[in-house]
């Protein structure tokens, strides 16, 4: 065997040369960038495109109220459109969703219920006070989110940089509705469910789509 190959033992054995080997391992590192890369670059993407959604909505749902104050069909509505766009995109292969089974549409189902639950007693808050009340009460859930991840799903626990922009972003929201219009509840009792609900919403869906395997589309 000449020097500077190396010969692999077995049925197809491969010669390879030290200098195959070395550019082999300067390209992995590169290799792994690229593979991390489009990943960050899609979750910034979902991120951004999540707060834009939610900012307009908030303001679509606000007017949609003052046209039309029907909090449970006004939801429903949304719901419906939202599942027939969901079905035509997948149709036509510009999203990939799961096909309708009875077993994964039972599991999902309470968390499926309580989110639509969820949203109409946001959409219900919405109707009673102000944007900015809406600003501040949700600015509040990340912190029981973060705990209930904890206990639950068995997280690590936010390490105190965290907790610091946690109290960060509270602190803002309700400098930024003092500032402008104030808090402005006039029915408690959908803040309270809202307030509740939507921590365990978020870490029961987080849970059951991952046991499920269920794709982000559904």
């Amino acid at each position: 065997m000449c020097k500077g190959t190396t010969q692999l033992a077995g049925p197809g054995a491969l010669v390879v040369t030290e200098e195959e080997l070395e550019a082999g391992l300067k390209k992995a590192p590169l290799q792994l960038q690229q593979q991390q890369g489009p990943s960050q670059a899609r979750a910034l993407f979902l991120v951004l495109g999540h707060a834009i959604c939610a900012s307009c909505l908030l303001v679509v749902n606000k007017w949609a109220l003052k046209e039309f104050p029907f909090v449970w069909t006004l939801t429903t509505l949304q719901f419906g459109f939202a599942a027939f766009a969901t079905y035509f995109a997948g149709r036509l292969g510009l999203i990939e969703i799961d096909a309708l089974e009875w077993k994964k549409l039972v599991k999902f189902f309470p968390a499926a219920g309580m989110f639509f639950i969820t949203i109409t007693a946001g959409n219900a808050v919405v109707a009673t006070s102000n944007v900015d009340t809406f600003i501040v009460m949700r600015s509040v859930v990340p912190i029981p989110c973060a705990i209930l991840e904890t206990l639950v799903l068995k997280e690590p626990y936010p390490p105190a940089r965290s907790w610091a922009g946690l109290a960060t972003v509270l602190l803002g929201a309700i400098g930024y509705c003092i500032a402008n219009q104030g808090l402005l509840v006039e029915s408690a009792s959908w803040v309270a469910l809202y307030l509740l609900l939507m921590p365990l919403d978020g870490v029961l869906i987080k849970q059951l789509v991952s046991a499920s395997g269920l794709s982000p589309w559904g």
